[in-house]
């Protein structure tokens, strides 16, 4: 990272040291402070064809996807419904992508341009951080050769016994996540007719917080001063 002379070195110095502190709070067991975090993953979906009825779909074939979103986490906090912490996050950007041989293009999904809703990462029980469930809510379009097909679909991907945030995409530590919305995405297509994309798995690969906010950066930020997923270390 390139520290700027003035005021910008002493943000950017307070953010390495917040990343030294909440390296240090990781270690110690508990969810990290606020801060932007950058998780690169997988998705595997299942696409068919679905026929004249439910007896005539047929498995086209199975995409993987790579993707890469960015998340910016609120401080945790105590649910007073549930006596667990929680972490509120929203998907500030993602986006992912997948070859098609069946449809011969590229399949994108990206996030759409509407204010994202509230994410969250709770703690699975009172008392103790980890193990923690991630609920996701991503609203997103999906293109094939930049066409779109859908556009604003609820995404909810979801997943429980998370032991980091975020997550670094060791199995023991960041799970498989396995369930998703019921809603899928579906289109016409001019060869294989009405087709459908069921989402199976996702699978993060890596994750890295880009910035931490401490409380000087809290105030920092009231006074008009924003750090972005482009500041901050890796």
């Amino acid at each position: 990272m390139k520290i700027s002379k003035g005021p910008v070195s002493a943000i950017a110095l307070s953010l390495l040291l917040a990343a030294g502190a909440a390296s240090a709070e990781s270690k110690k067991g508990g969810f990290p402070a606020a801060g932007i975090d950058a998780i690169s993953h997988e998705i595997t979906v299942d696409l068919y064809a679905l026929g004249n009825g439910v007896d005539n779909y047929r498995l086209l074939e199975t995409l993987v996807f790579k993707g890469r979103m960015i998340i910016e986490r609120e401080d945790p906090h105590l649910n007073a419904a549930t006596g667990k912490r929680q972490i509120d996050f929203v998907v500030q950007r993602w986006e992912a992508q997948a070859w098609s041989n069946a449809l011969n293009g590229l399949v994108v999904y990206r996030l759409s341009n509407v204010p994202q809703k509230t994410s969250t990462v709770t703690a699975e029980k009172a008392g103790s951080d980890y193990p923690a469930r991630f609920s996701f809510n991503v609203t997103f379009d999906a293109s094939i050769n930049s066409q779109d097909i859908i556009i604003e679909h609820e995404g909810a991907p979801d997943g429980p016994s998370f032991m980091e945030v975020p997550p670094s995409g060791n199995r023991r530590t960041s799970p498989r996540m396995t369930n998703f919305e019921t809603i899928r995405i579906e289109a016409d297509h001019p060869v294989h007719g009405r087709i459908r994309f069921v989402p199976t798995a996702c699978e993060d690969e890596g994750g890295d917080t880009l910035v931490t906010f401490t409380e000087e950066q809290k105030r920092l930020l009231k006074s008009g001063v924003k750090p972005t997923a482009n500041t901050g270390t890796r």
